[in-house]
């Protein structure tokens, strides 16, 4: 394994999930797509939970002012959002998704 190796596989599975999306979304009715999206809706506020509860860790509260942590966790959010909105990645998953819908409009 090397370093990085989540990313790799989180980028692979982004990239998969969207070629999969693309060939099967309209194939697939409306109430199972409605389905889908609630269910990975849940499973991100699971997951999303899971990285909250590291907020009452006593390691990081001891290790930083009274407060803190959530403003971390805030703070983290808020600049990678900005970050992602001003930066070309924003700018070509745009291109890439027009694309996308321009090569399925085409079939």
């Amino acid at each position: 394994m090397f370093i990085g190796v989540g990313t790799v596989i989180n980028i692979v599975s982004i990239i998969a999930g969207s070629v999969i999306g693309i060939i099967l979304g309209n194939k697939i009715s409306e109430k199972t797509r409605i389905l889908m999206t609630d269910v990975l809706g849940a499973i991100t506020l699971i997951g999303a939970a899971g990285s909250i509860k590291a907020l009452w860790n006593r390691d990081l509260i001891a290790s930083v002012p009274q407060g803190s942590p959530i403003l971390i966790v805030l703070a983290s959010l808020l600049i990678g959002g900005v970050r992602s909105n001003f930066s070309w990645v924003s700018s070509k998953c745009h291109d890439c998704n027009r694309w996308g819908i321009a090569s399925w409009n085409r079939l």
